[in-house]
């Protein structure tokens, strides 16, 4: 993670200067969010069985988005060329795909949880995906802002305009993938609260079947029926000493 670490760094410190037009911010968000995916691919296996491990991603996903949002209330320098603008909308548009590919790693979390996921491992995962939602509306932000900012400069409209189709596009699909995930999660609740009342209606059936039969349940209903066996059938005689001594050896140590 130190990768990471290193490149959030930077972006809160492109955050807090605003000096320059937010190429350098936008290149640096994606190669976070490019490696943010790339983790989460390798580490799949791990994150659908352990739920701390779940919750460190989630953690960096959520700093990940709270930079991305200051981003979008910075006052940042116009472009001084065409090409600065088209390099900033192109960035956006990367985001915007990256952004997907985070909803798509929740939403297969939530289709192949592991046996031992619980509550606090589903709503950590519908934090991943709220998550996703708010960078999505923050991309959108991001690409009208820099829109805006390469309309001004004389950017030509069809090529401002592809990257808010591309940008809404990815918006829908974020916001699909969001609902799959959230509907998963509730069918797998559903499911194991139903395992759940399954097993114990059939271990109840189990108790049920084991019952005394009537013979046996008269038996036990007599009065004093245990003292009364004793006294019909007397306890044997133990045998006397001299009885002992004549035994052999070998029946003693049986």
């Amino acid at each position: 993670m130190k990768k990471l670490i290193l490149s959030l760094s930077l972006v809160t410190s492109i955050l807090l200067g605003a000096t320059d037009n937010g190429n350098t911010l936008l290149n640096t968000a994606v190669d976070d969010i490019v490696y943010l995916n790339n983790y989460s691919k390798e580490n799949l296996q791990t994150l659908s069985e352990n739920e701390s491990f779940l919750q460190d991603f989630v953690q960096k996903v959520n700093r990940y988005e709270k930079e991305i949002n200051q981003f979008t209330q910075q006052s940042i320098n116009q472009f001084q060329s065409k090409e600065e603008a088209k390099n900033a909308l192109n960035s956006v548009e990367k985001l915007s795909y990256q952004n997907v590919a985070l909803a798509k790693i929740a939403a297969y979390l939530a289709s192949h949880q592991a046996d031992n996921a619980n509550e606090s491992y589903n709503n950590t995962l519908k934090t991943l995906t709220q998550t996703t939602l708010r960078l999505s509306d923050d991309i959108g932000k991001m690409a009208d802002r820099i829109g805006e900012m390469a309309n001004r400069i004389g950017v030509m409209a069809d090529r401002i305009i592809e990257t808010q189709r591309i940008q809404s596009k990815n918006y829908q699909a974020t916001l699909q993938l969001a609902q799959y995930t959230i509907n998963q999660i509730t069918k797998n609740t559903t499911h194991t609260q139903t395992m759940i009342v399954e097993q114990s209606s059939q271990m109840n059936s189990a108790v049920h079947k084991i019952t005394p039969s009537p013979s046996t349940q008269q038996t036990l209903m007599q009065p004093n029926s245990s003292v009364t066996s004793t006294q019909n059938n007397p306890a044997p005689q133990s045998s006397s000493p001299t009885q002992l001594q004549s035994m052999q050896p070998s029946m003693i140590h049986r």
